[in-house]
């Protein structure tokens, strides 16, 4: 799926971009000392400038490896072992190629743990259906095995129009790529301390901060349609920007390790700013007061049954908490089994919010979103 640039334009113009690049290869240098990670760079279409732009950095040397740039095919075979049947199947700005150019990176710098690739048109002369493509390949060691590593690859329409602006971009793209693993990786390792705070990981530049009250918990392994329609419909409701929220902990499930959580995250931040937390129930979830939640029929009908909870808080404490806190939940129906299952598979039927019996001091808390406004039985174990 082709999107566009997560880099406004604005940001590559000739008077702002000095100011937007130190301050993100700062940030860069900060997140990269505080992980002990090393990275190195395979440049096309950028030329080398991610490594130039980086490399005036003072002290970076300690965490930047180096940059091999491989504007030819022939260098790209020679130096990061492109085949040539990749590069001639589907030329040298494609998914494959970027692949190939992350995983050659990686393998003949062993002392990186994360690699970032790039390939691309910059134009002027490209077609116009490939003019400002870019393939970015982000390649990270396994943290269980440094002998192997994981390679996730996206392709990207440039929002620059002229050649200096596009090349700008397209490093910076290097850059906040490298950026939003490390700051996965510091997340990762925050929240598994005790007590620690929630950490937030924005999906742009342009929106740094946190600013939404909007959650959508899940899991998103992997995000599909059908979450991208309810956060849709709970944005307009709420007029606020989605927030998804992942936690490492589950009730049920083995916490999320580092790779598995870089492997997780990673898709979801060229569409939706991520809340890394390890909070594995919505007691844990509601850190703050008025936080809204955006939940399917089978989530809202597990928080208000008694056999989540325990003596020591029962399903009445917790809508006591949730009410006092100003918690609201977004509730969206589903066609679930009796034991609240989901998916293609699954036989049962269509259950809204009214039909779910829950409690009325749960319900009162509760937004419908009503079965002819939103309707997917779509789960990501379909997909997996």
């Amino acid at each position: 799926m082709t999107i566009e640039s997560i880099i406004p334009a604005h940001l590559c113009e000739t008077g702002a971009w000095p100011e937007f690049i130190n301050s993100l290869c700062e940030e860069i240098h900060a997140l990269a000392e505080s992980e002990e990670s090393r990275f190195a760079f395979a440049e096309s279409c950028s030329s080398g400038l991610a490594a130039a732009t980086i490399g005036a950095i003072p002290g970076i040397s300690q965490y930047f490896c180096g940059s091999k740039v491989t504007y030819r095919d022939n260098t790209k075979h020679e130096w990061l072992a492109v085949t040539h049947g990749t590069l001639s199947q589907y030329s040298a700005v494609s998914e494959p190629t970027a692949d190939e150019m992350v995983a050659g990176l990686l393998t003949s710098t062993s002392e990186a743990d994360i690699g970032i690739a790039i390939t691309g048109h910059l134009g002027p002369d490209a077609p116009s259906e490939i003019d400002g493509h870019v393939f970015a390949a982000i390649g990270f060691r396994d943290e269980a095995d440094t002998g192997s590593f994981r390679v996730w690859t996206r392709e990207f329409q440039l929002n620059c129009q002229a050649r200096g602006d596009r090349q700008r971009e397209a490093a910076s793209l290097v850059l906040w790529c490298l950026r939003q693993v490390l700051l996965i990786k510091h997340a990762h390792r925050f929240v598994q301390q005790a007590h620690s705070a929630p950490v937030y990981i924005t999906d742009s530049p342009d929106r740094m901060e946190q600013s939404s009250d909007l959650l959508f918990p899940g899991a998103f392994n992997p995000i599909h349609d059908g979450h991208r329609e309810m956060a849709e419909i709970a944005s307009t409701l709420g007029d606020q920007t989605v927030v998804l929220e992942v936690s490492i902990e589950n009730v049920d499930k083995p916490t999320l390790s580092q790779t598995d959580c870089i492997c997780r995250i990673l898709p979801l931040l060229f569409e939706f700013p991520v809340l890394l937390t390890a909070a594995a129930t919505f007691v844990e979830k509601s850190y703050k007061n008025n936080i809204t939640f955006v939940v399917g029929a089978d989530t809202i009908a597990r928080i208000g049954e008694d056999r989540y909870y325990n003596d020591e808080f029962s399903v009445d404490d917790a809508i006591s908490m949730f009410s006092a806190k100003g918690t609201r939940f977004v509730v969206f129906g589903r066609e679930m089994s009796e034991l609240q299952h989901t998916g293609a598979t699954t036989k049962g039927h269509f259950q809204s919010l009214k039909s779910l019996g829950l409690p009325s001091t749960l319900t009162k808390l509760c937004i419908s979103v009503e079965e002819s406004s939103f309707r997917s039985d779509l789960s990501s174990r379909d997909l997996r």
